[in-house]
């Protein structure tokens, strides 16, 4: 059994104005994830879930497209200019909560980036299935950076 690794990449590497980003990611298990956007200003994006897609559960070995068919939103290079960052949060149990609140098509991210690693990480009570009782949990963590330019 291997730990839980998640592939994270970009349909580019780099990005000027106007350009439409796509994100995939791709897991040797079954995870749960959380896709968070880090702007040149320093704004955390949430981008998955988001409040027209709320699953965060993806099967292994399947490759993800964000956005996709199923998503009202696109991700559309605009300014502010610079270096940006891609951060996915995984885990082979449910996440657990941070701060954020809609924002059009996805969610804007209070906490900062200590506590929103720290609560992804963190445990939340939930009621108890004996049949699908976690023995433990797995956490991954990728970080992509990108160089967004006039």
């Amino acid at each position: 059994r291997a730990p839980l690794t998640v592939r994270l990449w970009t349909s580019r590497e780099s990005y000027g104005p106007g350009d439409r980003m796509k994100i995939y990611i791709r897991g040797n298990k079954p995870f749960f994830g959380r896709v968070i956007y880090k702007n040149a200003d320093g704004e955390y994006l949430q981008i998955l879930p988001n409040p027209y897609r709320e699953e965060n559960y993806f099967n292994g070995g399947t490759t993800y497209e964000l956005p996709s068919g199923k998503d009202s939103y696109e991700l559309v290079v605009s300014e502010p200019f610079g270096e940006e960052e891609v951060i996915l949060l995984a885990a082979t149990s449910p996440l657990g909560d941070i701060q954020v609140e809609g924002k059009g098509p996805v969610f804007s991210v209070s906490d900062s980036r200590k506590e929103l690693e720290v609560k992804s990480r963190g445990l939340r009570l939930q009621e108890r299935d004996d049949e699908k009782q976690v023995k433990g949990a797995e956490f991954f963590q990728e970080n992509l950076t990108l160089e967004i330019v006039k």
